[in-house]
Formats: structure tokens, C-alpha cells, sequence
């Protein structure tokens, strides 16, 4: 994938004829910190990033995929030949997930009560007992009508490894384990 200074859908000012890249990046730097001077007395630790004294100086970048996958186990994929600026796509070969309902009438709420019934799973939850690791993605099915209205969705942790041949069964009736 192109990163986002080689990308020229995001260098529109490069083709407007306007200041380089590096340019561009100093002028907002060099406002940013302006402002960050101001607020100081306004700042909050839990906004800061990576614990640096000016807010949202040190704002990581994205890991690649492989830095994420070293971290946590990721489900196995095919790569896809196709790319952009700042992504690329890949297919997710078939395995084992965790599932849950999301309710759609409450997103917030729905999203964060699909989240941990399967974190409970994950956290022992299950006919075994087990405690299961993290994985990454966490996966949200999206499901609409003709119209293109959302009707439904679902969220899903992707089961690791180690219990793909034999994976736990969940003790609560609103999560299943289903073949993606």
C-alpha cells in the first residue's frame, strides 16, 4: 500500500500548485504548538498520546498488518492484488468466529453490549472454562434491505488456533460460534 505522501489524492495542494508536503506539515506543526501552549493549562492525561507533555504531538502512526499479527493472533488470510493510498485489501480464508447480535436501534449501546458478551466468552464464558486470547480484527457484518436501510448486524471475535478444531461453546444464549 502507498503511504500517504505518496499518495496523490492526498497531496490536493501539490496539485492546486500550492506548498510542498514537508511545508505543509511544519505550518500545522508549528500552529499546533502555538495552541498546545495555550491549552496547557486544559489538558487532560487521558488525552494524551504516548505520554507526551503536548496533546496529540506523538499520535501513532497505524502498525502494518504484520506488526499487528505479531501482537495478537490474526485469522488467515489470502493477500488480494489490491491497494491504495493508506490500505490494502485481503481475504479472510474461512475459520471458526465468535458471534453475537448487535441492536441496531442503539448503536452505542449495541455495540458495546455485542462487544463484551463476547469478551465474556473470551474471558471464560464457555463450556470449558478456558480463557481465551484476543485476537484482531473484530469483525462487524452490516446487513440492509432493498432500500439500503440497516435492518440488523453482528459482531464477531475470530477464535484462535488453538481452539479452531474444538472451539468452546458459549454459555450465553445470545453468542454462537459459526463457520465465517
Amino acid at each position: 500500500a502507498k503511504g500517504y505522501d505518496e499518495c496523490e489524492e492526498f497531496m490536493w495542494w501539490k496539485k492546486a500548485g500550492k506548498e510542498d508536503w514537508a511545508d505543509k506539515k511544519k505550518e500545522w506543526a508549528a500552529n499546533n504548538e502555538m495552541e498546545d501552549e495555550e491549552d496547557d493549562e486544559y489538558e487532560v492525561d487521558q488525552y494524551k498520546f504516548g505520554g507526551n507533555k503536548k496533546k496529540g504531538k506523538s499520535c501513532p502512526k497505524p502498525k502494518s498488518l504484520a506488526e499487528v499479527c505479531e501482537d495478537n493472533e490474526c485469522p488467515p488470510f489470502e493477500e488480494v492484488d489490491v491497494s491504495g493510498c493508506g490500505f490494502e485489501a485481503r481475504k479472510i480464508l474461512a475459520a471458526n468466529w465468535t458471534v453475537t447480535k448487535l441492536d441496531v436501534s442503539d448503536m452505542k449501546k449495541g455495540d458495546q453490549s455485542a462487544f463484551w458478551r463476547l469478551f465474556k466468552y473470551i474471558s471464560g464464558a464457555n463450556d470449558q472454562g478456558a480463557k481465551i486470547a484476543m485476537t484482531v480484527p473484530v469483525i462487524t457484518k452490516w446487513y440492509m434491505d432493498e432500500e439500503y436501510e440497516l435492518v440488523g448486524a453482528e459482531m464477531a471475535f475470530y477464535i484462535p488456533s488453538a481452539f479452531q478444531a474444538n472451539p468452546p461453546a458459549p454459555t450465553d444464549p445470545l453468542v454462537h460460534v459459526a463457520m465465517w
